[in-house]
C-alpha cells in the first residue's frame, strides 16, 4: 500500500488529557489513515488533502497527550497512569498506526511520526519502569497486526514482518511466563522450606521448655521432700 502524507503544516490544536479523549483520537487516527489511502486510490485531491490536514491535528493532539504523561513526573506519573498505564492498547494503538506511516513508501513527514514514535518508546520505558513490561511487547505486535488487517494492508512485505514480530513476541512471552511460574514454585518451595524450618525450631524450643519445667518441678519436690524429713 502506498501512501503520501504532506504533514508539514503547522496546526495548532487544544489538547484534553482525558482517557476518552485518547481513545476518541486514536480511533479518529485510523480512520483518517484509512480515508486517505482510499482517497489517494480514486485521485480525490482535495479530500486527500483535507484529511492530511486532519491527520496533522490528530498527531499533534495525541503527541501533545503523550508530552503531557512524559512530564507529569512530580505526581508520579499520575497522569500516564491514568492515560497508559490500565489499557496499554492505547499506546500500541499509537505506535501501530505510526510505525504504518513509516512504511510508506512517498512519505513527507518524517519528523513529525518519528518524533511521535520516539514519544511512545518514552511513555513504554516509563511503564515499564513501573513493572508493566510482561505483556507489552506481545500486545504491540498483536495490536500492529490487527491494525494492518482492519486497514486492509496489501503490503507483503510489511504483514510478513507484523505476523512475525507478533509470533516472536507470543514465544517470548511464553518464556517468560514460563520462566516466571518456575521462578513462583522455586520461591513456593523455598518459603515452605522456611516455614517447615521455623515449625521446627518451634518444636525443639517447646520441648526445651517443657524438659526445664519438668526438671523445676522434679527439683521443687526433692526440695519438699528434704524439708518435710527435717
Amino acid at each position: 500500500m502506498t501512501v503520501s502524507f504532506n504533514l508539514h503544516v503547522r496546526v495548532g490544536t487544544a489538547v484534553q488529557f482525558t482517557p476518552q479523549h485518547l481513545d476518541d483520537t486514536v480511533e479518529n487516527m485510523e480512520a483518517t489513515l484509512k480515508k486517505i489511502c482510499k482517497f489517494q486510490q480514486t485521485g480525490r485531491r482535495t479530500s486527500l488533502s483535507t484529511c492530511q490536514v486532519e491527520m496533522v491535528k490528530l498527531i499533534d493532539g495525541v503527541r501533545g497527550m503523550m508530552q503531557a504523561a512524559l512530564q507529569n513526573s512530580k505526581n508520579r506519573h499520575g497522569l500516564l497512569k491514568e492515560l497508559f498505564g490500565e489499557n496499554y492498547g492505547r499506546i500500541c494503538r499509537i505506535r501501530a498506526i505510526l510505525d504504518h506511516m513509516t512504511w510508506t513508501d512517498h512519505f513527507s513527514s518524517g519528523k513529525r511520526v518519528t518524533d511521535g514514535l520516539a514519544e511512545c518508546r518514552a511513555v513504554e520505558a516509563v511503564l515499564k519502569d513501573l513493572g508493566h513490561s510482561r505483556r507489552l511487547r506481545e500486545m504491540q505486535a498483536r495490536a500492529k497486526l490487527e491494525f494492518l488487517q482492519r486497514i486492509g494492508c496489501t503490503d507483503k512485505e510489511e504483514l510478513s514482518a507484523a505476523t512475525q514480530e507478533l509470533e516472536s513476541a507470543t514465544a517470548s512471552l511464553k518464556a517468560t511466563e514460563a520462566d516466571k511460574a518456575q521462578d513462583e514454585a522455586e520461591e513456593a518451595e523455598e518459603a515452605r522450606l522456611r516455614a517447615e524450618e521455623v515449625e521446627r525450631k518451634r518444636q525443639v524450643e517447646e520441648a526445651e521448655e517443657r524438659r526445664k519445667a519438668e526438671e523445676h518441678r522434679k527439683a521443687e519436690e526433692r526440695k519438699k521432700s528434704r524439708e518435710s524429713q527435717s
